[in-house]
């Protein structure tokens, strides 16, 4: 073996066995990880054959976004859980796992830092009822357990900086059998044939805005079992609008929302800290696009996540994150004018000015995209989840501004010249 990828591979290992001595919790935490002779390669980096490419750890971070695909097919071990979530805005470098066992680990390469990675999985793992076995220690994010899975998260030393993260994603089941993987993969082919990729029912959308959420489903940024004709929440568009105006502005850091993972002060009552949104809510309003006492608005102590998302609180939010600037003062009447909405005076005073914004926006505005021409604006009226597509699809101002069209033609040149 090349000597070079053979210290690498060294290396990793005893790195990842070591950063565990640091976990609380679950005792036996240290023996799901054990570093084990007979793991196995599964990736380009490991390959014994000599080459004249560079290793995956010497790649520049400005890396190829993969696809869903490439992820699957390519690089992910053959006994790699399904339960287990990716976060599709990294890259896979290698992988090591261990034949007859459902046990092994992968090492993952994003422009994100560590907060937005540890946001991420926690969130999932609270949404799917994962147990957490360890709180953050040194280079440990965290532990958690499902049934007989068992994952860790880690960060290797000296594998974070300016331009991107490392970590490490380590999972080992307790029924360490081949009985155990077959009974695994069973299960992985009966979740595919429940739920196919992209499996949506667009015959009661309104043509006017099916290609927006197609667009979200090619992107993967379409919300977990999503309606497009039920009413959205302010949870799930507060998630949504975050996840999306991120993944949009994705090579333009500055111009992206920060999660916030714990706070001396949360902006709403009725969000705390272990909450599964936590980190974007509290990152929206502390950034001042969500209203809440943080920004002095003693009416918002309560964000009240599972109520019906209305057009106006749609337009209030996502306003702001078009328009990047204080929004300028105006009137019944000046809405009435331009707009030439019938209901203008039942719209709430802080939504007024972000509706006014939005006329100015012209063919972009999202009252145009998700509700077409109307002389009604309805402000109280529940938002669908079609609707709420639209809106998203497009930031930005005056011309200046980017849609998920344009980032899905992006990735799919990427590809192309991969």
């Amino acid at each position: 073996m090349n000597g070079k990828y053979f210290l690498t591979a060294l290396s990793l290992i005893l790195s990842v066995g070591g950063s565990l001595t640091a976990c609380s919790g679950d005792r036996n935490a240290q023996d799901w990880f054990a570093p084990n002779p007979e793991l196995q390669g599964n990736s380009p980096a490991l390959d014994p054959s000599p080459s004249s490419s560079p290793s995956p750890a010497s790649t520049p971070r400005e890396l190829p976004l993969p696809t869903s695909k490439e992820i699957k097919d390519n690089k992910l071990p053959p006994n790699f859980p399904k339960a287990i979530p990716i976060y599709t805005r990294a890259k896979l470098l290698e992988s090591q796992y261990r034949v007859g066992e459902i046990k092994g680990e992968t090492r993952w390469q994003t422009e994100a830092d560590r907060d937005t990675v540890a946001a991420f999985y926690r969130q999932e793992f609270e949404g799917n009822n994962w147990e957490f076995n360890a709180s953050e220690s040194n280079n440990t994010l965290l532990v958690a357990s499902q049934d007989n899975l068992n994952l860790k998260l880690s960060i290797p030393p000296a594998s974070e900086s300016d331009s991107g993260t490392i970590f490490l994603l380590e999972y080992a089941s307790n029924l360490s059998t081949a009985k155990g993987q077959a009974t695994q993969s069973k299960s992985e082919d009966s979740q595919n044939e429940k739920k196919p990729e992209n499996s949506l029912d667009l015959k009661q959308v309104s043509p006017q805005v099916r290609g927006y959420i197609e667009d979200f489903a090619a992107l993967e940024l379409l919300p977990k079992n999503f309606d497009p004709n039920k009413t959205i929440t302010r949870r799930e568009y507060a998630r949504w609008l975050f996840e999306v105006h991120n993944t949009l502005y994705r090579d333009r850091a500055t111009k992206q929302i920060r999660p916030v993972t714990s706070a001396s002060q949360p902006a709403f009552t009725d969000i705390k800290a272990g909450d599964r949104d936590f980190a974007m809510i509290q990152g929206l309003a502390e950034a001042g696009i969500i209203p809440s006492r943080l920004s002095q608005n003693t009416e918002a102590l309560l964000f009240q996540p599972d109520a019906p998302l209305t057009r106006e609180i749609l337009i209030l939010w996502k306003v702001p994150l078009d328009l990047r600037k204080a929004l300028p003062s105006t009137s019944i009447d000046a809405v009435q004018k331009t707009w030439g909405f019938q209901d203008s005076e039942q719209i709430q005073p802080k939504a007024l000015k972000a509706v006014f914004v939005d006329f100015e926006n012209g063919e972009n505005a999202n009252i145009l995209r998700a509700f077409g021409y109307t002389t009604l604006f309805q402000p109280k009226k529940a938002v669908t989840g079609a609707e709420a597509a639209a809106a998203l699809w497009y930031f930005g101002y005056q011309g200046d501004g980017i849609s998920a069209k344009e980032i899905l033609a992006l990735e799919s040149s990427q590809e192309e010249k991969q």
